[in-house]
């Protein structure tokens, strides 16, 4: 479940490594996840989902520095920062320097930071996935966060914070869930999902969808049938422009789609291409539960 402790004993372990000195480093996901898994005994879905929540109360900076790419096999790389300005300061100038150092012994250059920079800053896609690009990312970033803190310091104070965070758990999106359901629970969802797609009125769907609005396609094939299929494709960005147009509205179509999210959610550690959509899942998740929170007012 999400809550408070499990919030507080992530940011610790991710300060912990952010604040030690020379020493100080921006912890990857890769490993980061695996050993705070291993170490704490969370799920890897319930750290993904604090770390977005610590991301959202502005407790924490997430930095894209490898982003995926499937035809290639490359997997997404974040690093976790702490939004401290002192720890984003410090790690700044230590990154700009390990930078100049690699890029300097590399290219047998004797370049000042800045140099590099504008060096860099152009070509970025081709060395995303090196060390140069992976440092270069990370300190650009890191100047950039330093920038919104002193721009915007109002958002990231104590009383701020604990504002949004209320939020979050006022709305739904932070709750203390019951234990997860039982394996063929999860099991009989991805079975039926799977079947939604499989079905032949899937495709006069297909087809319908090129030239149907989605209430529409709704109004026709039913809004169980409307939501698998979605769902099944990955679709949650349109699920979730849906609900804000209003488009999906009633109370009786939010329950079912945040049960079927719900289910989804539950999947995480099984379904390899789930992991690549966390973020989009997260933010459906967040948007059912402010509109059902506002209609049980």
């Amino acid at each position: 479940m999400i809550d408070r402790v499990l919030l507080d004993k992530l940011y610790d372990s991710i300060r912990k490594v952010n604040f030690n000195g020379d020493d100080s480093i921006i912890p990857l996901s890769d490993q980061f996840i695996r050993d705070f898994v291993s170490a704490e005994g969370y799920s890897e879905s319930e750290v993904k989902q604090a770390l977005i929540v610590l991301s959202e109360v502005h407790r924490l900076f997430i930095i894209t520095i490898v982003r995926d790419n499937p035809a290639k096999n490359i997997q997404k790389l974040e690093g976790y920062v702490v939004a401290e300005i002192d720890v984003v300061s410090n790690l700044k100038r230590l990154y700009q320097k390990r930078l100049t150092d690699v890029y300097n012994k590399e290219n047998h250059s004797n370049k000042i930071y800045q140099q590099i920079y504008h060096d860099i800053i152009g070509n970025l896609g081709s060395v995303s996935n090196t060390n140069i690009g992976r440092l270069a990312n990370i300190a650009i970033m890191l100047n950039e966060y330093e920038n919104l803190m002193n721009r915007y310091p109002e958002e990231f104070t104590y009383n701020w914070r604990e504002a949004k965070l209320k939020e979050l758990f006022s709305s739904g999106t932070i709750v203390e869930e019951k234990e997860s359901e039982p394996l063929d629970n999860k099991v009989e969802f991805s079975t039926r999902s799977r079947r939604a797609v499989d079905q032949p009125q899937f495709e006069s769907f297909s087809n319908d969808t090129k030239k149907l609005p989605p209430e529409k396609l709704i109004q026709i094939y039913g809004v169980d049938f409307f939501f698998r299929v979605k769902l099944r494709r990955y679709e949650f960005d349109e699920l979730l422009e849906l609900i804000r147009d209003g488009h999906i509205k009633r109370r009786a179509d939010l329950l079912l789609l945040r049960d079927m999210v719900k289910k989804i959610k539950n999947n995480f550690d099984r379904d390899t291409e789930l992991s690549g959509h966390f973020e989009d899942i997260f933010r459906l998740d967040r948007e059912i539960s402010k509109r059902l929170f506002f209609l049980n007012r």
